[in-house]
């Protein structure tokens, strides 16, 4: 469950990092990289973490695990090739089916940022990313069950308790 989170922490992570790579290359960073950082800074503002000790993570690891077992169904769900990856085409197919809003554009950045080890395709951690920026950025977008919600909940604000840089 560490993997999990420490791979949700790295995807939020990096978002500052590709803004500032952005502003030295002389290119804007998206509307999307701007919505997931405001989401974020307004999160880490307006809400208290339920997360004050690490004990208390600890106690919530198996509303996590609940969670990202659901997810693990929907990704096997989205993998119709039975790869154990997900490629563009099989997420966007999973959207459309779905009724998601998000733009083409946003879409294939969501999966760009998503995708870290650059192999074109996502894994499972990888999906939980495309899904916790789906639920970041879609209006529209709603984990299917209360435990999904919940155990991203409990990422972002493991996130955002271990985040010392603000």
């Amino acid at each position: 469950m560490g993997v999990v989170i420490s791979t949700i922490a790295r995807a939020l992570h990096l978002l500052p990092i590709r803004r500032l790579k952005n502003r030295l290359l002389g290119r804007e960073h998206s509307s999307v990289e701007k919505r997931i950082e405001n989401i974020l800074v307004a999160r880490a503002k307006g809400r208290p973490s339920s997360i004050k000790s690490l004990n208390s993570l600890l106690l919530k690891l198996s509303t996590l695990e609940q969670g990202f077992d659901e997810c693990r169904r929907g990704f096997h769900n989205v993998d119709t090739t039975n790869s154990n990856t997900i490629s563009y085409e099989e997420l966007r197919e999973a959207a459309s089916k779905q009724g998601f809003a998000t733009a083409e554009d946003d879409l294939q950045l969501i999966f760009a940022h998503s995708d870290i080890d650059g192999q074109s395709e996502l894994t499972f951690r990888e999906f939980l990313i495309t899904l916790m920026y789906l639920n970041l950025v879609e209006e529209k977008f709603h984990l299917p069950t209360e435990s999904i919600n919940q155990a991203f909940d409990i990422a972002v604000d493991a996130f955002l308790y271990f985040d010392k840089e603000g």
